[in-house]
């Protein structure tokens, strides 16, 4: 099962400045930054969503929908959607997410595989794959079962 969510947060524009040779300042251009959707799938991957949490093997495929995505992904025994996004509860430590962070163009996707463990008496756990976008910050939720113990 998949959640999606925004965080509207301020946004700001990188400005850079050029030094000449000569020692002097180009002109200031805005940084582009990757701004778009996080889609996350298993199909194409030998991943479940129900897991044996004392375990964890599986994996899933990590893409944009849209645009260019710099995401990263964090396990949590709490559905952050309903904790304000913030990405520091609930934080998994024994359950490894790798890669944990890329940077995808459109067209392009990648495989992400969970291992680990989580501690009984769980009976979900979630990975939050995170990407900036246009209205701050967005992502997808994919929740996992644990198989019974």
């Amino acid at each position: 099962m998949k959640r999606q969510f925004l965080v509207a947060v301020a946004t700001a524009t990188l400005i850079t400045g050029c030094v000449s040779s000569l020692g002097g300042t180009a002109s200031a251009a805005p940084a582009r930054s990757p701004e778009g959707t996080v889609s996350v799938t298993l199909r194409g991957t030998h991943g479940s969503y129900d897991v044996a949490c004392s375990d964890i093997n599986t994996e899933f495929k990590v893409s944009p929908s849209s645009g260019t995505i710099d995401w990263a992904a964090t396990a949590h025994d709490i559905d952050i959607s309903f904790a304000a996004q913030d990405l520091r509860r609930g934080l998994l430590p024994a359950v490894v997410v790798t890669p944990a962070a890329g940077l995808l163009g459109p067209g392009q996707s990648t495989v992400v595989r969970v291992r680990g463990s989580v501690a009984a008496p769980a009976k979900k756990f979630w990975i939050w794959v995170i990407a900036p976008n246009s209205t701050g910050r967005g992502g997808v939720g994919v929740e996992f079962t644990c198989r019974a113990r």
